[in-house]
């Protein structure tokens, strides 16, 4: 077996919104693909305003059948929960800096992995589609993204020679919901592949972890078996002690008394440094992935924004738990739903209008 890199999209040009489909012309097994998107932020600054956030799908189809299907910040979740590592991101807040994002989808357990890869002689119609909109936090302009900036490639990891994998990893958003003081979600999972991982996602600007699931339950027949019945926190402590915490650079933009938020929503680490000489700082961690920042330039309050590299380190990526089936790495151990006749996830809400969605990584078998 041989190991080859090719382009799928090599520095595509494209519109500050908008969908693009490219045809996946391989014949060998692919183990991953590598995405790249590129914007400039605009010549003031851009605040708050990630690129991830613009990337409204990662989808491969083949025909009306989806694949994988996940959000900028699902994809950066989900990859940085399966190797335990983020890897590099331009995450930047600094007027006229290029932000960068970098994402790989594995096809198999680890790259060059036997079992799991995606084998396009297994489909007809294999296509990308990515969706997109630089506008979807902040206009595009001095104080968002520089109109005409976006970039994208996508590399395919292929495995040339390889023999036949018996199937391939599929990660979809399953569900969305936004979340209602006292209500209960009740959402079927399908009941046809073996489940790997629950990913869920809810955000809210002043909170940690994820905001508005106060409690996850899962059940099969009705309660006959219940794999999982935990509070919010203790399902996220719980997930501390089987993956390790994340780390990254953040550069913001920062005066006396701004809030700021890092992309890592529980009890994150973040130290900051400036470009002053004779400046401090004070960061108000909560442990939710946002604090107030005191700045003080020879020791006076400091109204002007100033650039600072922060090293954040944490868990609960853009607000994901991962809730793991089994052992990463053996099939055998993720949770089989061929013995059950239903299974359902039901999420307890406790806070009205965080946006909810969950994620299921599953076993495609061919």
């Amino acid at each position: 077996m041989l190991r080859r890199q090719a382009y799928v999209e090599n520095l595509r040009v494209l519109a500050d919104a908008g969908v693009v489909t490219s045809p996946l012309n391989v014949r060998d097994p692919i183990t991953s693909l590598t995405f790249a998107f590129t914007a400039t932020n605009g010549g003031t600054w851009n605040l708050n305003n990630t690129l991830a956030q613009c990337i409204q799908a990662i989808e491969l189809l083949d025909g009306s059948d989806v694949l994988v299907s996940l959000t900028g910040p699902q994809a950066i979740a989900l990859a940085a929960y399966r190797r335990d590592y983020m890897n590099w991101l331009n995450v930047t807040e600094f007027p006229n800096d290029p932000a960068i994002l970098v994402v790989e989808y594995q096809f198999g357990r680890w790259n060059g992995d036997p079992v799991y890869a995606l084998d396009p002689s297994r489909f007809s119609n294999l296509q990308l589609r990515i969706t997109w909109n630089l506008a979807t936090i902040l206009p595009v302009g001095v104080l968002g993204y520089v109109t005409g900036s976006m970039r994208y490639t996508c590399v395919a990891n292929i495995m040339e020679g390889a023999p036949a994998p018996q199937g391939m990893l599929s990660a979809r958003q399953h569900y969305q919901l936004a979340t209602l003081v006292g209500a209960t979600a009740f959402i079927d999972l399908p009941t046809d592949r073996r489940l790997k991982a629950i990913y869920i996602r809810s955000t809210a600007a002043a909170f940690g972890g994820i905001p508005g699931i106060s409690r996850v339950k899962l059940t099969c027949d009705q309660d006959k078996f219940v794999p999982l019945d935990m509070l919010t926190q203790d399902l996220i402590a719980m997930m501390t002690t089987l993956h390790k915490p994340l780390h990254y650079n953040h550069s913001f933009m920062i005066n006396n008394g701004m809030t700021i938020y890092p992309l890592l929503k529980w009890w994150e680490d973040l130290q900051l440094q400036g470009y002053q000489g004779d400046d401090t700082y004070t960061y108000t961690n909560n442990a939710a992935g946002f604090g107030v920042v005191t700045v003080l330039l020879a020791g006076v309050a400091d109204a002007n924004m100033r650039s600072y590299i922060g090293s954040v380190g944490g868990w609960c990526p853009y607000h994901v738990v991962a809730i793991d089936q089994g052992e990463w790495d053996d099939p055998n151990s993720w949770l089989d739903p061929s013995t059950f006749r239903s299974i359902q996830l039901q999420l307890t809400q406790n806070l009205a209008a965080s946006n909810a969605s969950v994620v299921l990584e599953s076993e495609l078998v061919y």
